[in-house]
């Protein structure tokens, strides 16, 4: 599962311990469907529709969009990885455009560059 925000490279298979993927709001009420719209804007992708297993990555949530106790760096500082869920509030939208730094084959060069 992949994170579907525009330029974003997390992939849960190789961050399943460092970070939490979300689920898209459901269409059911109006409140809902606004959530669910600004998520999908968020993601920067034309014509985007979220599959039933679409979920967006825990760097593009600030900390202030988790239910108190249950935010990622609250729950790390405790040093609780299992014991309790990582919850967003009802009305959390991604705010946070961060992804995971990428070695691209520019930047390999460039390194190899300056090492000689």
């Amino acid at each position: 599962m992949y994170c579907p925000v525009y330029g974003c490279k997390s992939d849960f298979k190789k961050n399943m311990s460092s970070l939490h993927f979300f689920r898209f709001p459901n269409r059911n009420s109006g409140a809902q469907q606004k959530r669910r719209k600004a998520w999908i804007e968020f993601c920067k992708r034309k014509a985007f529709e979220p599959l039933a297993n679409s979920r967006i990555c825990s760097l593009h949530f600030a900390e202030d969009a988790y239910e108190a106790g249950h935010s990622p760096q609250f729950l790390e500082r405790l040093e609780c990885k299992e014991a309790f869920r990582i919850r967003l509030k009802s009305d959390a939208v991604p705010t946070l455009n961060k992804a995971l730094p990428e070695t691209t084959s520019a930047s390999k060069t460039r390194m190899h560059a300056e090492k000689r």
